[in-house]
């Protein structure tokens, strides 16, 4: 699917608030629900207070709104006794009355006739908090979601933590994979290259269609083995992320 993520704040400064008020109020989302009107009602005022930042996703054939989420920033209590490992409470970094900082994925929908879109907005949501997380730390991310879309969320990642206080939504969260970033410089692109980097871990470099691929799957992350791992990339400079994969 061919889309643009856009922040609402940038609509606002380009378009103006009633053109974008009318664009917002002719999406449709795929399911009802109580928060249906968040987006035409809400998202606006939300978003000029600083309350939250909102992300549309725009077709580009059509212009049509394809989606949209919101985050920010809501603490949680998490309890011992709320059904998380040991190892995974012990990450959350709680106060001593157990609570969690945390970044809200707080609204999320797609629109009819986009099946599948849902987890792709997910997926740009995280990206999003990544990019939060790197300046300003934090690792739990939370949901609110309806009975019916647990399942959904814990195929994600997510976890049960308990209802909220009007017990009509489940609140769950999910833990951010540590990760570190290396640079690298390719300057030759030929099969079998050794790339080494400054910390003398070394990877396998092949060439395919012209495309930098790199093999990192004789890598380790402080003793732990990661899996098979492939990035490519046209460039000849890169950033390259990778992720060790420690289970809750």
């Amino acid at each position: 699917m061919n889309y643009d993520l856009i922040r609402l704040s940038f609509l606002l400064s380009r378009f103006g608030e009633e053109a974008v008020a009318k664009k917002l109020e002719t999406f449709v989302p795929s399911f009802k629900s109580a928060n249906d009107s968040f987006l035409t009602k809400m998202s606006i005022v939300m978003e000029k207070r600083f309350e939250c930042r909102i992300y549309i996703a725009f077709d580009r054939d059509t212009s049509e709104i394809m989606g949209f989420f919101a985050i920010g920033f809501r603490c949680l209590e998490v309890s011992d006794d709320c059904g998380l490992s040991k190892t995974m409470l012990k990450k959350l970094n709680r106060s001593e009355d157990d609570i969690a900082q945390a970044y809200l994925l707080g609204q999320l929908s797609r629109a009819e006739g986009y099946p599948g879109f849902g987890k792709t907005l997910i997926d740009e949501a995280i990206n999003k908090i990544r990019e939060a997380q790197e300046i300003v730390g934090c690792r739990v991310v939370r949901i609110d979601c309806t009975d019916e879309l647990i399942g959904y969320y814990q195929e994600y990642g997510f976890y049960y933590v308990r209802k909220n206080l009007r017990k009509n939504l489940n609140q769950m969260i999910m833990l951010l994979r540590s990760f570190r970033r290396l640079h690298a410089s390719i300057y030759t692109i030929s099969p079998h290259t050794s790339l080494k980097f400054f910390d003398s871990r070394t990877c396998q470099i092949s060439s395919w269609n012209g495309l930098s691929v790199i093999d990192f799957k004789k890598y380790s992350y402080y003793g732990k083995n990661l899996p098979r791992l492939y990035i490519v990339s046209p460039i000849s400079s890169l950033f390259i992320s990778y992720h060790s994969w420690p289970e809750a």
